[in-house]
């Protein structure tokens, strides 16, 4: 899988050292993150999530799972899990799954776990 343009070119401005690591395809962030040999808590997974017509990014531990409640109450309005079909377009340069976790690359809200800086 390509790493997208724009993520390389953030990653290069901001003169942030990177490695790109190469791994098989896998079904979860969990999964990846095995591969990698890092530990789940500090491999970042993407969740799309729909609020009020708005989608937003979330950004969480690999082996957590999102808890809907918790985040609408941070949001301040209610929040849904974004649908495939609803998100895929604005990832056109990356495969769903495998969306990096920098919402902001393409124009989107972004919530970020606070347990991912531990």
């Amino acid at each position: 899988m390509e790493i997208p343009k724009r993520l390389i070119d953030c990653l290069n401005e901001n003169k942030v050292s990177y490695e790109i690591l190469h791994h098989p395809e896998a079904i979860t962030a969990q999964r990846i993150a095995q591969a990698e040999h890092v530990k789940a808590r500090h491999h970042a997974k993407v969740v799309m999530i729909k609020s009020g017509g708005e989608h937003l990014m979330a950004a969480l531990p690999a082996d957590h799972q999102i808890d809907l409640e918790k985040f609408a109450k941070a949001i301040g309005k209610p929040a849904v899990l974004g649908a495939e079909a609803e998100f895929k377009p604005l990832f056109s340069d990356c495969a769903v799954g495998a969306m990096p976790p920098f919402g902001n690359l393409y124009g989107l809200p972004t919530c970020v776990d606070k347990r991912l800086a531990e």
